[in-house]
């Protein structure tokens, strides 16, 4: 059963439906990014598993990785996955649930129904790789509107630059002045010279 998940898992890297013959399917489903008001948190894109017990109609994805996996044929593979979900039908039967390492966990339920719970971390997924959440802190203005002044003088051609910024918000102001600064800095032609 553990090669199941693990074709399985594989398999839901670049495909978005998994189907075990005479079981049911895996499904991913992709889900945006969002944000959390109440907790000022930023939450990044995943993917989440589902399950559909009624997708049973072998589409031959499952056996085409057995098959590339263990180097044999239609027949072989075939043979292979019915021996893995009848051990896994067992195990469902027996204990009530089956953990699909790196899915989730299967549960068979009172009225003889599957019952699927996914992974927290949600469905490897190449494209999502190393995104995490993250929060920022809302800027507060400033109530009073204070001006700061900005000189720079540049030496060489003894010429003078002054702006005026209006802080409403103390760290707009500080960046405007900190890229005027920059940008002008590097300029020969704002003194007149070429």
């Amino acid at each position: 059963m553990i090669e199941l998940a693990r074709h399985i898992e594989i398999l839901l890297l670049e495909n978005d439906c998994v189907i075990i013959p005479d079981f049911g399917g895996f499904i991913a489903h992709y889900q945006p990014a969002r944000y959390i008001k109440e907790e000022n948190l930023y939450l990044p894109p995943v993917r989440t598993i589902g399950f559909n017990p009624q997708l049973t109609i072998n589409d031959g994805l499952l056996v085409q990785s057995y098959m590339q996996a263990h180097h044999t044929d239609f027949p072989d593979a075939t043979r292979m996955i019915e021996e893995e979900v009848a051990g896994l039908k067992e195990q469902l039967y027996q204990n009530g649930c089956a953990e699909m390492h790196g899915i989730g966990v299967l549960h068979y339920n009172i009225h003889s129904t599957y019952e699927f719970h996914p992974n927290e971390d949600g469905a490897l997924s190449p494209t999502l790789y190393g995104l995490s959440s993250f929060s920022i802190n809302r800027l507060e203005y400033l109530t009073s509107t204070t001006s700061a002044a900005v000189s720079y003088t540049h030496l060489e051609e003894n010429c003078t630059f002054q702006t005026s910024v209006d802080r409403k918000c103390s760290s707009c102001g500080y960046s405007c002045s900190l890229i005027f600064l920059l940008v002008c800095s590097g300029r020969e032609h704002i003194c007149g010279q070429r």
